[in-house]
């Protein structure tokens, strides 16, 4: 068919409607970029490029770079000459719109615009000469143009050729963005960080070596600045959960840093959802948590500085706090969206990844330009409620909506209590402040008549020495059986000591005889600890939690004094209605 014989494809009545369109809420040019590489990767290319043109612009006082026209290269299989015509109108998309990423028909044309004034889009196939089709805001304007402009065959740019002319293979795309008068920074290499970061985690599926979710791609950005061209290496995966590779987390980007905490399909880490009557999506919850070692040695920073924040690899995952929702290999948002406090320096160490496919975006509220979800924030109870109620009526997003929110709460709390049981109390044989169990040994009279004294009597020395063993290693701060020895032989005689554990119910704390000492053991689970215990532990200032500890091991004490002249009964229904009363009054505090 030739360029002659095809109509003429509407668009939107023009003028001020695209004017209106540029604001189409983009939040910055990487945003409007991961448009046009949705589209490559739709088109099964495996090579994309992007890059700048710049010149100098001479200005009052200066001269400098500025980026005029941001390109895009790939190999895809390209588009027919009438495919190409309408690829610029609005609701335009080809093929199954259920099974790829880009569905709205909106992302070329929208996202396009919202950073420059002219796109011109080349596409051919099988080797034939490349056909053009465009759309100028400013022609649109001037001529009241309200139809599309019949594709046609054209040579690619001399400029782009001359660059690229050995990597233009048998079919492919090119889009052009030309009078850039919106994107985020006009100076390419300050462009290219930006981009950078954003699309590093957000086409990370593509990036990495593993095909499991996306087939790998070679993403490339250049700088051409007055016809010379500065090339940058392939970009790296930015993985939130720290499991792929190679990826670009400083140190690490040959390893995993992270473990993982469940594989696909695994029972507790998936619903299959009724998007339909009778038809249903398996959406997938993949976690991970920071190795110990890695963990570790941010905890473990010095006082002052925020948790791992004076390192490379702390900062990289400070970045990435968050719950990634992931739609076809290609990653929507990461947001907290309500359901943990991002701001809590501990969130950093474990990662969520909630993955589904396209036929659930109504349920997620998945906007039209891929950057956001608008209905899956958590709900407070009585929205829940009314959620619920909906859901029993046969609601199928409701349902949907319901169980979701239990699911995603239930595997975070999993996660945080993890994380929390490593990084309190942090046990090294070389620590570099002496915690307060530490220090008070010295306070305690060793001659008293203890409860945790008389159990330790009918115990060997090896016996004794293997529980702390075994209570240093279940804490989960990466230390080695070996190294575990050594504390354990270095606190052998503690007659007091405290940990973390975490049980349902209403106490705060418990008191065990692990070793020699009567142990006090905190539940990272109970009101007191999440809204005021870990908080002052957060805190720069260490006085505070060091006070709060000194107390509860004051009670600690106290009970293992007391526990020879009363049974065990009375203490475990003390601890517990203390736990109850607690948790009624902090309700108080927290206002």
């Amino acid at each position: 068919m030739s360029s002659q014989e095809l109509s003429s494809s509407p668009i939107f009545p023009a003028g001020k409607a695209l004017s209106s369109f540029r604001d189409g809420g983009y939040k910055n040019t990487a945003n409007a970029i991961a448009e046009i590489i949705d589209n490559s990767i739709d088109a099964d290319a495996d090579k994309i490029k992007i890059f700048t043109l710049s010149d100098y612009v001479q200005y009052t006082n200066t001269r400098q770079l500025k980026v005029n026209t941001i390109g895009v290269l790939d190999n895809g299989g390209g588009m027919t000459l009438d495919v190409l015509s309408s690829c610029l109108g609005f609701g335009e998309s080809a093929g199954d719109k259920t099974s790829k990423i880009g569905r709205f028909g909106v992302g070329l044309t929208q996202s396009s615009i919202s950073q420059c004034k002219r796109i011109e889009v080349y596409s051919w196939q099988n080797g034939e000469k490349p056909n053009l089709a465009y759309l100028d805001i400013d022609e649109v304007q001037a001529s009241g143009q309200q139809n599309l402009t019949p594709a046609k065959t054209s040579k690619i740019p001399k400029e782009i050729l001359s660059h690229y002319g050995e990597a233009i293979e048998d079919s492919g795309t090119l889009v052009l963005w030309k009078n850039c008068d919106r994107i985020d920074i006009s100076k390419s290499d300050a462009l290219y960080r930006r981009m950078n970061k954003h699309l590093c985690r957000v086409f990370r599926h593509f990036l990495d070596d593993d095909d499991d979710l996306g087939n790998k791609r070679i993403i490339q950005f250049d700088s051409i600045d007055e016809g010379v061209i500065s090339a940058s290496k392939p970009l790296l995966a930015n993985d939130p959960l720290y499991l792929l590779t190679p990826n670009n987390c400083p140190g690490y980007e040959n390893e995993s840093t992270n473990e993982a905490m469940n594989v696909l399909d695994q029972d507790g880490y998936f619903i299959d959802v009724e998007y339909e009557p009778g038809l249903t999506s398996r959406l997938h919850f993949l976690t991970s948590i920071a190795k110990p070692e890695i963990q570790s040695a941010g905890d473990q920073m010095t006082t002052g500085s925020k948790t791992a924040g004076s390192t490379a690899y702390g900062k990289h995952y400070g970045d990435n706090v968050g719950i990634s929702f992931v739609r076809s290999g290609r990653e929507i948002i990461l947001n907290h969206k309500g359901y943990f406090d991002a701001k809590v320096t501990t969130q950093r160490w474990w990662g969520c990844e909630v993955r589904f496919d396209p036929v659930l975006d109504q349920f997620f509220g998945v906007t039209n330009n891929k950057q956001d979800l608008t209905d899956i924030e958590w709900l407070a109870p009585g929205d829940m409620t009314d959620v619920a109620d909906d859901a029993r009526e046969g609601n199928l997003k409701a349902k949907f909506r319901a169980e979701f929110q239990r699911e995603l709460v239930r595997i975070i709390g999993d996660l945080r209590k993890a994380v929390d049981k490593r990084s309190s109390g942090v046990r090294t044989s070389k620590p570099r402040i002496k915690p307060i169990v530490e220090v008070i040994q010295d306070d305690i009279d060793p001659n008293e008549s203890t409860h945790s004294a008389n159990v330790a009597k009918s115990k060997d020395k090896d016996t004794l020495i293997q529980e702390k063993i075994d209570l240093i290693l279940a804490e989960g701060n990466g230390t080695t059986e070996e190294d575990a020895k050594i504390i354990a032989e270095e606190q052998e005689d503690w007659v007091i000591d405290i940990t973390l554990d975490a049980w349902g119910g209403s106490t705060f704390i418990d008191v065990k005889v692990i070793g020699k000492a009567a142990t006090l053991v905190i539940n990272i689970d109970h009101d007191f600890y999440k809204e005021f215990y870990k908080p002052i532990e957060e805190m720069n200032d260490k006085r505070p939690i060091k006070a709060l500890q000194a107390v509860l091991l004051a009670y600690t004490r106290s009970e293992d004094l007391a526990r020879n002249a009363n049974p065990k009964e009375l203490f475990d229904e003390l601890r517990d209605d203390w736990g109850r009363y607690i948790r009624k009054m902090i309700r108080h505090a927290k206002n």
